[in-house]
């Protein structure tokens, strides 16, 4: 071999030895990549499917807590279990079974068929006794027993909630839940059959069970294996363990050696490209986390920064402010009625409008400003380093005026209002969860104002705030300590030939019926009226029970009246639109056995606002149950005449604000003539709300107004008065 021919082989055998390391190398490179990708895939699936059991067996195990709590508060009797358990099965899958065992002897099981066995076991004594069962009942809490085998095949878990009544153990309300269940509500099983394998165990090294068949040698293969706590009641610790289907092709490392030699006979061009495919590789998994980063700091639909994000820059300007004696603002911008927006034209267009509310509110702020959605109606802009508080309230000022602008809807365009408050840094706040609060407070304050209105912060809204939330804790309370009590209005007939609705009430004879009005006979704050908690009832759901109470006592009232009275009830909307409203006051009509056309529901124009015809459904339902429906309010809000004779109402309550000058003001005797003419040829009686002249009653006397109701006749007291006032009435 000459020495030329030396050189070039050895030249070429340099570039092999040369391609190989660097294709080594890069292969090695990629493998790890691969390896991360797994890894990173097989950790999403671990936690998605630790956080659906969780769920699931929290949901299971609540079916049984809740039995429990009911049993507890009838004091342990009277306890229709079946009922209870048939609706937690219904609306809670995976529960096997629910149990309850006074003094710990299991005495019912739902379902009972297949179970049988199990009734009368005793889980305190007894050669089958449950050490567990003990343990839940020194520490007062629900214990997890298991896993263990059944009898009718498979492996299953209870939860045993120890249930005490006035301080005594009483005995348990079990849940039982079977692992093949479990594992098939939460997709195990569908994983499973892709190749994942998967362990669910107690940390216990002799753990007693295995959820999904693996075998030992394959679980435990390192590279791919990962593990998640699951948390249950009683410090029970249980452990996920997940692996991912085995690669059978042929590994990587081989492949890429093959492919290096390949490449290694190639010129010095492919040499390069190789040598770049980690650096591709490399900046397409850095895009991606520049991705996540930023869909997890920014809203996707506006594009603008999240919550998450605004959150640690406000305790970012927080420090700065501190360090440099400087201020800064935070402005929320709450938008007015934005889910009206949505039920009207859909969620595109809704859509649509957050992103145009989104570009108004940059346009009006300067470049370095942040701005961020904060929630589905909410935005915030952080201003740093202003120097007085004119600068942020022009800023408010000016985004106000900007939405105001009519805004382009397809065909028609839409006027969008919003309220905003701000909160100045650090004097209000010194962290950013606390001027996210103290702008929550200054958001009502600007919302009490009305529309486009802006307000800053001061402690008078925070103690506000405080009041109202210890007003709506009280509130829960209220009902329990039967602070609740019923004031009475008379409504008295101004006309001897109307046809009353109230067939009661006709036959007698008697010319007057009464509005149940709801007083709180608080402890601490007197007799609070209803301007004073109802706010609070309808924003904690308590408005819902309230109504319930009113209807029944308005009930019992008519009992103690005799069958010559009737009364007048308000429904809230959320009452309304309850779907167990209809059934609830039929139960009520049946318990006191009162006649149901003696009961008369008031609803107002609010109530149809969100779905009309779910509404108008309801008051029909009412009205075959021979209640009168008369609407309150009217005039004061938006309904039309056509929406009034769709609504199965008996009665038009004609509100106070055209009563009070109808001595003096000819456009109200107008209206209110027309409404009675009106309310007359479509059927209805009318009611005039507001009577405190002699000559309002004239004068609605002579419309043929139907009755009136005001400080005339009297005002709203307690049902010992108002018998008073009846009998003195009636012989006058």
């Amino acid at each position: 071999m000459s020495k030329k021919e030396w050189r070039v082989n050895a030249t070429a055998l340099l570039v092999l030895v040369l391609l190989l390391v660097a294709g080594g190398y890069t292969t090695l490179l990629i493998n790890r990549a691969e390896n991360s990708r797994k890894d990173f895939l097989v950790q999403e699936i671990l936690d998605a499917q630790a956080s659906a059991i969780e769920r699931r067996l929290y949901a299971a195990l609540n079916a049984a807590r809740f039995i429990g709590i009911e049993v507890s508060i009838r004091g342990g009797s009277n306890v229709d279990f079946s009922t209870m358990a048939e609706r937690a099965l219904a609306s809670t899958p995976g529960i096997t079974n629910l149990q309850l065992a006074p003094g710990g002897v299991i005495h019912e099981i739902y379902p009972l068929a297949g179970n049988e066995r199990a009734l009368g076991l005793d889980l305190l004594q007894g050669p089958r006794a449950d050490g567990d069962a003990q343990r839940a009942i020194q520490q007062r809490r629900m214990v997890i027993s298991g896993p263990f085998e059944l009898v009718q095949g498979g492996t299953a878990i209870v939860g045993r909630e120890p249930v005490f009544v006035a301080g005594e153990f009483w005995g348990f309300s079990s849940v039982l839940i079977r692992l093949d269940d479990l594992a098939h509500l939460t997709g195990l099983n569908k994983l499973r059959k892709k190749g994942y394998r998967f362990r669910l165990s107690t940390q216990d090294v002799s753990a007693r069970t295995v959820l999904a068949t693996l075998d030992d040698a394959q679980l435990l293969q390192p590279r791919f294996l990962k593990s998640h706590d699951i948390d249950l009641p009683g410090n029970n610790k249980w452990l996920l363990q997940v692996m991912p289907p085995l690669d059978r092709a042929m590994p990587l490392v081989v492949t890429g050696g093959l492919a290096t030699l390949m490449v290694a006979v190639l010129a010095a061009l492919l040499l390069r490209r190789l040598l770049l495919a980690p650096l591709r590789l490399q900046s397409q998994v850095d895009e991606q986390i520049r991705l996540l980063e930023h869909m997890h700091n920014h809203d996707v639909l506006t594009g603008l920064p999240n919550r998450s994000f605004i959150f640690e820059h406000l305790d970012f300007i927080c420090s700065e402010c501190d360090a440099h004696h400087c201020m800064a603002a935070l402005m929320v911008v709450n938008i007015d009625g934005f889910k009206r927006i949505n039920d009207l034209h859909g969620h595109r267009s809704g859509d649509r409008v957050l992103k145009e509310i989104a570009l108004r509110i940059r346009q009006s702020c300067s470049p370095s400003d942040v701005v961020a959605r904060i929630g589905a109606d909410e935005f915030a802009v952080v201003v740093a380093d202003i120097k007085d508080y004119r600068a942020i309230s022009a800023l408010a000022k000016t985004t106000l005026t900007a939405l105001q602008k009519p805004l382009k809807l397809r065909k028609s365009a839409i006027s969008v209002t919003a309220c905003v408050g701000i909160v100045v840094l650090p004097i209000d706040a010194s962290n950013a969860a606390e001027a996210l609060q103290k702008s929550d407070s200054a958001v009502d304050e600007a919302k009490s104002q009305g529309i486009s209105h802006f307000s800053f912060f001061n402690a008078q809204q925070q103690r506000q705030a405080i009041e109202k939330m210890q007003l709506e804790e009280q509130l829960a309370q209220a009902a329990e300590r039967d602070e609740y009590v019923l004031h009475f209005q008379p409504i008295v007939k101004l006309r001897n030939d109307a046809i009353s609705t109230t067939t009661a009430a006709a036959e007698d004879g008697d010319s007057v019926g009464f509005e149940a009005l709801i007083r709180w006979q608080s402890a601490d704050g007197g007799l609070l009226f209803p301007d004073q908690f109802i706010d609070a009832a309808e924003n904690s759901g308590a408005i819902v029970a309230l109504g319930y109470w009113v209807v029944e006592a308005a009930c019992r009232q008519l009992l103690q009246c005799g069958e010559g009275c009737w009364i007048s009830v308000n429904l809230s909307p959320k009452q309304l639109a309850a779907p167990e409203l209809v059934g609830n006051i039929a139960d009520i009509l049946e318990r006191t056995g009162i006649d149901a056309k003696r009961l008369t529901v008031e609803v107002t124009e609010s109530c149809f606002i969100r779905d009309v015809t779910v509404a108008i459904s309801t008051l029909k339902e009412l009205k075959k149950l021979g209640l009168n429906i008369a609407l309150d309010d009217f005039g004061t809000g938006f309904s039309s005449l056509s929406l009034l004779q769709k609504l199965p109402v008996d009665k038009l309550k004609i509100d106070r604000s055209f009563i009070e000058k109808l001595q003096q003001d000819d456009r109200d005797r107008q209206i209110v003539h027309g409404l009675i003419l009106i309310a007359h040829k479509l059927g209805l009686e009318v009611i005039a709300e507001g009577v405190e002249l002699g000559e309002h009653e004239d004068i609605l006397k002579q419309m043929q107004c139907d009755y009136g109701q005001g400080y005339f006749y009297s005002k709203p007291a307690a049902a010992e008065e108002i018998n008073h006032w009846r009998q003195q009435y009636r012989s006058a």
